[in-house]
């Protein structure tokens, strides 16, 4: 199409070669696989007959615990498995974090930074894999395309401590609406409330009608589950719980910058021609929210500075950010990375 759609193919010192993938990696094709491509297996139906329901409400934090233990999901877990799961819901994906990243030691090959500062910022990304809610944009919908599948995260305490929550459309719809209902009671928008969540829990084994791809998860990996909604199913619900006994859950507010004389004109951009700038906050109280965006944004004024002394007079383009919570339009559209998501032909991200 246009510049706003970089594609895959790259070469150069600002290339990252990734899990022994042939070829170089753009900063679309590493969001791609360190955020996306692991997901996909997952918006299907699951095609396996399902096991009685199990009885009674789980933490999701005991949830986690019990199957990072299983050896074989195969024998623990040989059918969708209908659960009632409580933890905080957060509407975004987490990116595939650290215990992938060390399963991938030795295989990344280093880009030639500019300065340490970047090469900082993109460790802390890479090794942390924050979150990212490239699938929940109602606010700023582009097109036509409706999403039939959102995804969320279930945890306990921090965004690292959570299992994935695949949603359908209509229920997430109505998920957002509460999301900026409490946001507009505290005069600010913040992620995530305490819920019960009825749905099924699957493994990748349960998605048989579709290619298993491999990422190099182990099998003990969070990231190997998810606990699916279907649309129309009466048990599938989402209940917001009224009391509120959590006040941390917390996470990273991210921005993807890049100086625009680094990107102009260019139809593909290397990781070490861009800033990925993080802030660690607490997604349910808004004085962290405001405060961290705060400090996110006096971040992103001393590279701007830096960059200037250096290299002069730039503008600096939003690529891509973590969530709503982050002011501005990123100049990349979210429903491209959907759309590679669903897996559709053609996508030149």
């Amino acid at each position: 199409m246009e510049n706003e759609r970089p594609n895959v193919t790259a070469s150069g010192p600002g290339s990252v070669a990734i899990g022994g993938n042939a070829g170089p990696v753009t900063v679309n094709n590493y969001l791609q696989n360190k955020g996306i491509r692991p997901f996909k297996i997952f918006r299907g139906d699951p095609s396996h007959p399902l096991k009685d329901p199990s009885s009674g409400v789980i933490n999701v934090s005991d949830l986690r615990e019990d199957l990072l233990k299983i050896e074989d999901p195969r024998e623990i877990l040989p059918h969708a498995t209908p659960v009632c799961i409580r933890g905080t819901l957060y509407p975004c994906a987490l990116l595939v974090s650290g215990w992938w990243t060390r399963q991938q030691e030795g295989k990344i090959e280093v880009p030639q930074w500019d300065n340490d500062i970047q090469a900082w910022l993109f460790h802390g990304f890479h090794e942390w894999g924050p979150s990212w809610d490239f699938t929940w944009n109602f606010e700023n919908t582009e097109g036509t395309h409706v999403k039939p599948y959102l995804i969320a995260q279930l945890g306990d305490g921090d965004e690292a401590n959570s299992i994935p929550v695949i949603i359908p459309r209509e229920k997430a719809k109505r998920l957002h609406e509460i999301f900026l209902e409490k946001g507009n009671r505290l005069g600010i928008k913040v992620g995530g409330f305490e819920v019960e969540i009825k749905g099924l829990l699957t493994h990748r084994i349960h998605f048989t009608d579709q290619e298993l791809e491999s990422f190099d998860l182990q099998q003990e990996d969070i990231l190997n589950y998810c606990i699916w909604l279907k649309e129309g199913e009466v048990g599938h619900v989402i209940k917001p719980l009224l009391r509120r006994d959590k006040d941390i859950y917390s996470g990273y507010l991210w921005k993807l910058i890049a100086p625009q004389k680094w990107i102009e004109g260019k139809e593909t951009i290397p990781l070490n021609q861009v800033y990925f700038v993080w802030e660690h906050t607490n997604f349910l109280k808004q004085d962290s929210v405001k405060y961290n965006l705060n400090s996110l944004e006096h971040k992103v004024s001393y590279i701007k500075g830096m960059h200037k002394e250096k290299h002069g007079e730039d503008d600096f383009i939003l690529l891509q950010k973590s969530s709503s919570l982050v002011p501005g339009t990123p100049k990349w559209k979210a429903d491209e990375f959907y759309n590679f998501f669903l897996g559709k032909t053609g996508e030149t991200i």
